[in-house]
């Protein structure tokens, strides 16, 4: 079975994080992303209104992820002493 290739919005959240964790948020702007996708700032905007709303999707897919982590090791671990 073949991955489905990243949507441009997954592909804008992938380089952000990326920037966002090197830089911090105020480090970063629209033009960066877009450089490294090849995009214009509004082809940005096209997915993320503003920086603001591009933050908080950061936020709430790094809490998705980070929950998704603890429910597998609760799975896949006996114990407390095994977590």
């Amino acid at each position: 079975m073949t991955a489905r290739p990243a949507s441009t919005a997954d592909q804008i959240l992938d380089i952000s994080e990326r920037i966002v964790q090197a830089r911090g948020f105020n480090g970063f702007s629209y033009g960066d992303v877009a450089v490294e996708l090849g995009l214009t700032t509004a082809g940005v905007h096209y997915h993320f209104a503003g920086k603001g709303d591009l933050g908080l999707r950061l936020v709430e897919r790094y809490t998705e992820r980070f929950f998704a982590a603890l429910l597998a090791i609760e799975a896949n671990a006996g114990g407390a002493p095994g977590r």
